[in-house]
């Protein structure tokens, strides 16, 4: 339950770690986007609406003022020329579309007529909108530099129409384009971020870096929010953020796969088990090695104490059991001296008391032999010998008594 649980801790806890560097890497990453975008779009406001642009384009007869067109043209080309000098945006070049005849002879300026047939041109027109970004794959980039008699320098383009009004009565003129490298113009996406991030746009669907699948882009086109910037992530593990301003979708191209998450936690939760039962297994032996020494040395004490304390326990390995066994034998060898001592104290006792009685047995034996002899001698009418016989009796039974008093002294200080 324990492993299972820190499995689960862990799983949860790489998930929330990647999801929430992604969405900080797309944030910055869409909001550098948004404002490269913000830029081009400003530029394109500054041009379309000064006064040279708006009044040469609305300006009806313009056979009928050639020098009031050839300066006003002339200024509005080195406007442009100044826009591209002084700006690092990608911004290949600033193109004017018109039906003017008078004014497609000239340097940037083409005749409108040269965007009918493109998807672009007829999206922007059905929408009605006053700007909008378009992406052009290669193969309509080539058909796009075609029309404009020139060879095309990049395989891709991204084009920011902007529709050029009259200032007074608010008039449709021409179109303001301005076509961009996207290698250049989407910095943050160049390099190892190319492979990892792609730019849908949702006006044309079209993409800028490699495409995905249409079950995820299914799955973003039904799950945009209304917001500007909006992240979230999709039913197949993508992250995205959608630039509701510009219909554009920032999508990370590496999918956060659960699964292998799970995987992970699933690896880690096996480890987890294989350690633990490496260190039951461990344990076990462990245990199993222990109790075979305690009964070993169990069985060896039972042998010496029913061997009356006689031998020792072999000292064998250097661990914790040689130190308990080289004590057990110390008190092995005190108890086999304390017993020693027992038994020759025991032993001296008993030939002490041995001798004692012998010492007293030999004098009374020699008494009462003494006093026979004296007895016989009254009997035989010598009288003085009995008597003499008896004095000497009298003398040996009072050293006997002394010898006594003597002998318990000295037991009774021993």
């Amino acid at each position: 339950m324990l492993v299972s649980y820190l499995s689960m801790v862990q799983y949860e806890k790489l998930y929330t770690e990647t999801v929430s560097s992604k969405q900080l890497a797309l944030e910055q990453l869409t909001q550098n986007i948004q404002n490269s975008l913000a830029t081009v779009e400003t530029l394109s406001q500054n041009l379309a609406y000064r006064s040279p642009i708006s009044s040469l384009i609305s300006r009806n007869n313009l056979e009928n003022f050639p020098i009031w067109t050839k300066r006003s043209s002339n200024e509005i080309i080195d406007a442009l020329h100044y826009t591209l000098k002084y700006q690092n945006r990608g911004i290949e070049d600033i193109d004017i579309y018109t039906n003017k005849n008078e004014l497609c002879n000239q340097e940037n300026f083409y005749n409108i007529s040269l965007l009918y047939g493109f998807d672009f041109y007829d999206n922007f027109h059905e929408q009605q909108k006053g700007a909008d970004f378009y992406f052009l794959d290669k193969e309509t980039t080539e058909k796009y530099f075609a029309k404009k008699d020139m060879n095309a320098s990049i395989d891709e383009l991204l084009l920011f129409v902007r529709d050029i009004r009259n200032e007074e009565d608010d008039v449709y003129s021409g179109l303001l384009v301005f076509e961009i490298d996207p290698e250049k113009f989407l910095l943050s996406l160049q390099e190892n971020k190319r492979n990892e991030y792609s730019i849908y746009f949702t006006n044309t669907k079209d993409f800028w870096g490699k495409p995905l699948s249409t079950n995820v882009i299914s799955a973003i086109q039904s799950s945009v929010a209304e917001n500007t910037v909006n992240f979230s992530e999709v039913s197949f593990g993508h992250l995205y953020s959608y630039i509701k301003n510009y219909k554009l979708v920032v999508i990370d191209r590496n999918a956060i796969e659960k699964n292998s998450y799970i995987i992970l936690t699933l690896r880690i939760f096996v480890l987890f088990s294989l350690l633990i039962v490496v260190q039951a297994l461990c344990l076990h032996i462990l245990i199993k090695y222990i109790m075979n020494k305690i009964n070993k040395n169990i069985n060896e004490m039972d042998r010496i104490v029913a061997n009356g304390f006689e031998g020792q326990i072999p000292v064998d390995e250097c661990d914790e059991f040689r130190t308990i066994t080289m004590r057990y034998n110390v008190l092995l060898n005190k108890i086999q001296t304390l017993i020693s001592d027992m038994i020759k104290k025991e032993s001296d006792k008993k030939e002490a008391q041995i001798k004692a009685l012998q010492y007293q047995m030999n004098p009374h034996f020699i008494y009462n032999t003494l006093s026979i002899f004296a007895s016989n001698a009254e009997d035989n009418g010598n009288f003085r010998l009995s008597e003499a016989i008896a004095y000497f009796g009298h003398l040996l039974r009072y050293n006997i008594k002394k010898y006594r008093n003597v002998c318990h002294c000295e037991r009774r200080n021993g």
